[in-house]
């Protein structure tokens, strides 16, 4: 019980937050118009052809925050793009159906005895002693 006590008082004397920053690819695809009079037709759209961008790698990975002091465990290994994929419409014609976008997401995962302030963020999902900021 007495180490429980020591525990506790420990944590609420902290001045800082500890956690990570996790920074992964996230891909979003957007179907046009054309795409969704197929399905609305219950043909089953098919990508013939794509043109995706030529981006550079970008840096991905873990960065660990202990207090202010920030250790990245990070490499350039992911990729960002933008993709359009054409095919056939309704009536044959080679068309735009979809576009698809990777993109990096980044957020920040803490715990501390000051995350309550976290409240005023409107990117802040949490309660008072840990959080996500987005």
């Amino acid at each position: 019980m007495k180490s429980i006590a020591v525990i506790v008082a420990m944590l609420l004397s902290l001045t800082g937050c500890v956690g990570a920053t996790v920074v992964l690819p996230h891909k979003d695809t957007y179907p046009t118009a054309a795409h969704r009079i197929l399905r609305l037709k219950n043909i089953t759209p098919v990508i013939s052809t794509t043109q995706k961008s030529t981006e550079p790698h970008q840096w991905c990975g873990v960065t660990l925050w202990a207090v202010i002091l920030p250790i990245p465990l990070q490499l350039p290994v992911c990729d960002v793009y933008s993709e359009e994929g054409y095919g056939a419409d309704v009536n044959g014609q080679q068309v735009l159906l979809q576009r698809t976008e990777q993109n990096i997401s980044s957020p920040m995962y803490a715990c501390g005895p000051f995350m309550f302030m976290g409240n005023v963020l409107h990117y802040y999902e949490g309660n008072a002693i840990c959080g996500i900021l987005r």
